[in-house]
């Protein structure tokens, strides 16, 4: 920052603090997005106001006159405009149009940030929509992409917040949604923090309490995640295998034995209370997975819990667990298991029966279908597919295939999968894919399996005389259309007074 300009901020900052009236964004304000809401005092005899923008910090009507590039008008003391930039400064000002005549609102200041030194890219590969107001998320790169691949809005920095951002994405209330680390965080498009999760709390054998993986805002205003359950057991096969059922050792047990890595799913108020859990270790302690699993197996046993859907409106989760193959829906609250699908272990023979594989995403869609991304990592080399499954239904409920789709890549580079990834349906029907991994491919195909749009995430860091190299991915997440960013945009500007408890 310029001395001139560290003054200038000063008296503009003072001045601003000397007048009751609200100027959005503020003055001297530092944004971590181009798509900017301006907001004016409105006069009663306005009939309308025009937003002008100028590059560079100008301190004269001649300077911002000849440095000018946007200039909208609207019937409303506020607008949302788009600026070119990350990284440059801007001046503007509003014209209220009256009349008597027209009047000049002085300037104000802003800046656009910058995420970081590394160049961020989305090559957008096919572009064959008709619709082209959508927005996505990457929480690789903690970024908000228009369908042309531009950058709009970056995550920016946060206290607490790691490197590891997963699961970002648009809540319906207008706010954003993430997991950093271990902590569950709601913001809002500024980026300030509306609600996190609490400290972690000491769960079984001293372990620490973590959020991972999977996190939703609910409609009745709680929040839903996993978490972890770990217990310390007999040997693999230390129990009868016709017994059908396993007890646990108490947590005070040899450290020869081994531990049980499983999960959980819990139910958050707005203070951070948890009001409702369910522990997967109830199931698996008396389930095929303990009392089947072959002697051999060393190490933890651990099922990676990874992924949940909650079906809201028939009170049904379904959780996913990738290292196992399998899925389990539960009646909500009851806690029942419903149904259980997936590999089926035995003491005799390894599963034969995956209907998937190091799954991750999970997902109900609007006709019932449950969407499953594949990783379908059992034999090296294959790549993920899109899998959607039909219910028999009734006491023994199976999945029957509906629809299949098999991911792609562009070149013969990028064949290890295992990790990441999900699907998101879209209003129309169709699916935004994030192959996840290493490689993050990201595409929607309609149910047709016609490739409506596809994108390769990646980044130049100076290696290999600066190619490009393809950002990791965990999720991809989707804003749909100019109503649901202009909710998202607009709700920000009232949260910083109205956060919700911490």
């Amino acid at each position: 920052m310029s001395r001139s300009f560290f003054i200038l901020s000063i008296l503009v900052m003072f001045a601003a603090a000397a007048r009751s009236d609200v100027f959005i964004p503020a003055d001297c304000s530092i944004l971590n997005y181009r798509i900017i809401p301006f907001s004016v005092p409105a006069i009663h005899d306005a009939t309308s106001y025009t937003f002008e923008i100028a590059h560079g910090y100008l301190e004269t009507d001649a300077l911002f006159q000849a440095n000018r590039i946007l200039q909208t008008t609207v019937k409303r003391p506020k607008a949302i405009i788009q600026v070119p930039d990350f990284g440059s400064s801007y001046t503007w000002r509003v014209i209220y149009h009256t009349a008597k005549g027209n009047r000049y609102g002085s300037l104000h200041y802003f800046e656009t940030g910058i995420l970081s030194d590394k160049q961020w890219l989305l090559d957008v590969t096919i572009n064959a929509r008709d619709k082209n107001d959508d927005y996505v998320f990457l929480d690789g790169s903690r970024e908000l992409y228009d369908m042309n691949g531009h950058s709009v809005w970056y995550l920016p920095n946060i206290e607490g917040i790691s490197a590891s951002v997963r699961d970002l994405k648009f809540t319906k209330l207008g706010t954003i949604t993430f997991i950093s680390g271990t902590t569950l965080y709601e913001i809002d498009w500024n980026g300030n923090v509306l609600w996190k999760s609490p400290q972690a709390t000491t769960g079984n054998e001293g372990d620490q309490y973590k959020f991972h993986h999977d996190f939703v805002r609910l409609k009745n205003g709680n929040y839903m995640a996993l978490g972890t359950s770990a217990i310390t057991i007999p040997l693999p096969g230390a129990n009868d295998p016709n017994s059908g059922s396993a007890s646990p050792l108490p947590v005070s047990v040899p450290k020869n034995l081994k531990k049980f890595n499983a999960g959980t799913v819990e139910e958050l108020n707005k203070n951070g209370k948890i009001i409702w859990s369910w522990n997967s270790l109830d199931y698996f302690l008396h389930s095929d997975v303990i009392n089947c699993t072959p002697d051999s197996i060393t190490g933890e046993i651990d099922t990676h819990e990874n992924a949940f859907y909650f079906d809201e409106e028939h009170s049904v989760i379904y959780v996913g667990f990738k290292n196992i193959g399998r899925i389990l829906k539960i009646k909500y609250p009851e806690k029942e298991i419903l149904a259980v699908y997936g590999a089926k272990f035995s003491r005799e023979v390894a599963p034969d029966d995956y209907l998937f594989n190091d799954q991750h995403g999970l997902l109900l869609t609007k006709n019932g279908d449950l969407c499953v991304f594949d990783n379908n990592a059992i034999h090296k080399g294959n790549l993920p597919k899109i899998i959607m499954f039909k219910e028999t239904g009734g006491q023994n409920s199976q999945l029957v295939v509906d629809w299949e789709f098999q991911c792609t890549v562009e070149d013969d580079k990028h064949k290890s999968f295992g990790q990441g990834g999900n699907v998101v349906e879209l209003n129309d029907g169709s699916l935004l894919v994030c192959m996840g991994s290493n490689y993050g491919k990201t595409f929607i195909i309609d149910k047709q399996g016609k490739v409506l749009w596809s994108a390769l995430p990646k980044w130049s860091d100076g290696i290999e005389n600066g190619a490009p190299h393809c950002v990791p991915q965990y999720r991809a997440n989707i804003i749909q259309g100019k109503k649901q960013l202009e909710q998202l945009i607009w709700s920000a500007q009232n949260s910083v007074n109205n956060k919700l408890p911490m």
